[in-house]
């Protein structure tokens, strides 16, 4: 009976323990991501730098009214790529730790405090993660915030698809690029030869090319003449710039002599949308 009071007693121990960690683990706060103004759901608070799709997640939460006039290394395809996301003006938060990074700077800042601050904040990217977050030290690859040419025919067909959006703004005309040695403008008036015979001049297949080659497409679900980047998620809307005419429209309309040069224009900029002159598109708009 005694050795029989002893199993019951330490069986007895036994639930206790298993019970009082149960009760343990339920009491610990469930860990919840950070959520993004604006999005009826949360970005994921795994860490999983190897996916690109939670980066691109990421990246999206940036809006030009939140995040504005940041410094290259303050870029949303940066600040993404080390986990965090864009959770209110000039507001950074990681989506594991919850960690807060305050980015706003000063207008009336000289330019060396200005650049001073920033080259701080850069490098709290890194360092203003907790000390057990697996964000810390362990960021997206660098090759995230470049466009995908690993694979080229895939990279065709991308930038096929984007030019064969723009071919719906024919009628309502494009932008003018500006011509530079450096783009390799001919030979992306030789890609998909078919789609470009849907544009109605040469400068408008141009603009289209060039657009598209930075990363550039329309955006179908606006009403409004609207193109967005496939990186940074940037919009602009075209129609602030001065279009490209269709012969056509271009021969019905007849200048004014006494108006001035900006009149002839309708008050639109002559600027071209910026166009992404190297890697990515991003680097245009921020």
């Amino acid at each position: 009976p005694e050795v029989k009071m002893s199993e019951q007693t330490l069986f007895e121990k036994q639930r206790r323990i298993a019970a009082l960690l149960d009760t343990f683990s339920s009491s610990r706060p469930a860990e919840t991501p950070a959520s993004t103004p604006g999005s009826s759901s949360s970005t994921s608070t795994s860490c999983k730098p190897w996916d690109r799709d939670q980066y691109l997640e990421r990246v999206a939460t940036f809006k030009i009214h939140s995040w504005f006039a940041k410094d290259d290394g303050l870029s949303p395809l940066k600040c993404a790529r080390f986990g965090w996301v864009n959770s209110g003006p000039d507001l950074l938060q990681c989506v594991s730790c919850a960690a807060v990074l305050d980015c706003t700077l000063d207008p009336d800042l000289e330019p060396e405090a200005a650049k001073a601050i920033s080259d701080k904040l850069k490098t709290q990217l890194k360092e203003k993660h907790t000390n057990l977050c697996p964000w810390r030290g362990n960021p997206c690859a660098a090759a995230f915030a470049q466009p995908e040419t690993n694979n080229p025919e895939a990279a065709r067909q991308h930038f096929t698809a984007r030019l064969e959006g723009f071919t719906k703004l024919a009628a309502h005309s494009l932008p003018p690029i500006v011509d530079s040695k450096d783009f390799p403008l001919a030979a992306l008036l030789r890609t998909s030869e078919e789609v470009m015979e849907k544009f109605p001049t040469d400068t408008c297949r141009k603009s289209a090319s060039v657009l598209a080659a930075c990363g550039w497409k329309l955006d179908t679900e606006s009403s409004l003449a609207v193109i967005v980047c496939e990186m940074c998620f940037r919009r602009i809307d075209i129609e602030v710039y001065e279009a490209v005419l269709p012969p056509a429209a271009a021969d019905a309309a007849v200048p004014d002599p006494s108006s001035s040069a900006g009149d002839a224009t309708g008050g639109k900029s002559a600027a071209a949308p910026p166009a992404a002159g190297g890697a990515t598109a991003a680097a245009a708009v921020n």
